[in-house]
């Protein structure tokens, strides 16, 4: 393979074009970012009975949520199917909290009573 040296000059037309392809990657990359840590304004407000058994809240993408516990028994919120052993922070009667995942994340959220049942309120945030 014989290598030889190209004396041609890149022209200015050249140069922009490659500028101007990187300007764009880089505008494509903020704007997905910004869609996926900025709000579209959504919210959704489902009110829900909570029992003994896990519930699933499927949200689809989802930035940030509050939970006010409206009911009677203790609700404990976890993000994994299965029932963690320990039920340490509950959400008591009266309280509400605030998850705020910072970007929009497909995340479901299971939610469970202690004992009996509860109704909570959820106000999601897309």
């Amino acid at each position: 393979m014989v290598m030889r040296r190209l004396d041609a000059k890149v022209t200015p037309e050249v140069m922009q074009t490659m500028l101007l392809d990187e300007i764009a990657g880089r505008l494509r990359d903020m704007m997905e970012f910004q869609r996926d840590t900025v709000a579209e304004g959504g919210l959704d407000t489902p009110t829900m009975v909570i029992t003994d058994e896990p519930t699933e809240v499927k949200l689809g993408r989802w930035l940030s949520m509050t939970i006010t516990n409206d009911g009677t028994a203790d609700v404990y919120m976890f993000f994994q199917r299965k029932r963690p052993g320990s039920l340490d922070s509950p959400i008591k009667s009266g309280e509400t909290i605030l998850i705020d995942q910072k970007r929009k994340v497909a995340r479901p959220v299971y939610i469970v009573t202690s004992s009996g049942s509860a109704t909570i309120r959820l106000w999601v945030l897309y």
